[in-house]
């Protein structure tokens, strides 16, 4: 049994730079209270009658909840957005104001930066980059709690902005199988490829959190051999 173990073991680390995962995999977050939405109208235009706290800011408490769909490959898109708008109700404009215009919104977007709150340093604070950048999905503790912050800024060319600055918090989509990373429904030697793939990337898939640890890394390399073993 040792020496079977050693051999997965040597597979699990020396045959994943040839393999590449590309199932895509999806996650649902509900947006906490205490998030905010808002939107800029063009600081050369009229601005919006009756927004709070101007004209030219129309903020409002969001909530409700969206799906991650990852596509495997480095990138990832929202779909399913169920939300909700609270503030400046009554206010007539721009789609971007009612909470239909947002989902639609959002589920046009693809988000190139899911990364850890640790590598957020040049993103702090709530001034927005130069004309458009790019939504960003952080970590507090992989894969459970974070936020979705950013949005983007067409005022200096004259256009609107949108930013968001949501807490959020994973809801289980199905229960998780240990070790099950290419969704079949059961765990054989066909899941280490995607197990393989996904350590090498910084994204959490509960799948793979083999040692339950809220983490996916080297850690879960003896549990994933375990629960190989045993099913």
């Amino acid at each position: 049994m040792n020496l079977y173990l050693h051999v997965l073991w040597a597979a699990v680390l020396l045959m994943a730079p040839s393999w590449a995962w590309a199932q895509s995999s999806s996650i649902r977050f509900e947006i906490l209270t205490g998030s905010t939405y808002t939107y800029y109208p063009s600081g050369e235009g009229p601005g919006i009658e009756g927004c709070s706290p101007s004209d030219y800011q129309c903020e409002f408490s969001i909530s409700g909840a969206f799906t991650l769909q990852r596509d495997g490959v480095g990138s990832a898109s929202i779909t399913d957005a169920n939300l909700s708008l609270t503030g400046n109700e009554g206010v007539t404009g721009p789609g971007l104001i009612t909470a239909e215009g947002v989902e639609e919104w959002l589920e046009g977007q693809e988000l190139f930066n899911i990364i850890t709150i640790a590598t957020m340093t040049g993103y702090q604070g709530t001034t927005l980059p130069f004309e458009s950048e790019p939504l960003l999905l952080t970590f507090e503790t992989p894969g459970t709690a974070g936020s979705l912050s950013g949005g983007y800024d067409g005022r200096p060319v004259d256009g609107d902005a949108v930013q968001f600055q949501a807490m959020l918090q994973r809801v289980p989509l199905s229960p998780v199988l240990r070790g099950d990373c290419n969704y079949d429904g059961v765990v054989d030697f066909s899941d280490i490829p995607a197990f393989i793939s996904i350590l090498q990337t910084d994204f959490y898939v509960a799948e793979a959190d083999c040692n339950q640890d809220n983490d996916v890394d080297s850690s879960d390399i003896p549990a994933f051999i375990v629960i190989l073993i045993a099913g």
